[in-house]
């Protein structure tokens, strides 16, 4: 009957991270779109591809926000700053307000779906233990 238990629950953290990281590939591909350059050329790239955050950690940085989940993401503001960093690689001027709010929309967006994911997954986990 455990047995049982940990393989549906272990199926359904398969399932959920699935989700999690073709909503993730969907919004970098938007803004590789939406900027004109890979991610992978841009300063910080690694906080950009890993805007959803890890698990709870203790002492992060003021660019990450807390959200209900127990997780860090990074912030919008955050975001822009990074995107600044890199204004001169990009065909868009990220201090516009067009283009934040353009940004704004479709990365909240993302997280509105990814969110929810990530705080089931944490509980899936936590069963799991």
């Amino acid at each position: 009957m455990i047995h049982d238990l940990l393989a549906h629950l272990a199926e359904q953290m398969i399932q959920l991270n699935k989700q999690k990281q073709a909503e993730i590939k969907s919004f970098l591909q938007w803004l590789e779109r939406f900027v004109g350059r890979p991610i992978d050329t841009l300063t910080n790239k690694s906080k950009v591809q890993n805007y959803l955050g890890g698990y709870y950690k203790k002492g992060a940085d003021s660019a990450d926000t807390q959200n209900d989940t127990g997780a860090l993401h990074l912030s919008f503001d955050a975001l822009i700053e990074l995107l600044k960093k890199n204004k001169k690689k990009m065909k868009i001027d990220p201090v516009a307000r067009k283009e934040q709010q353009t940004l704004e929309k479709e990365y909240q967006d993302s997280l509105n779906t990814l969110l929810p994911l990530k705080m089931q997954l944490n509980g899936t986990y936590a069963l799991a233990s």
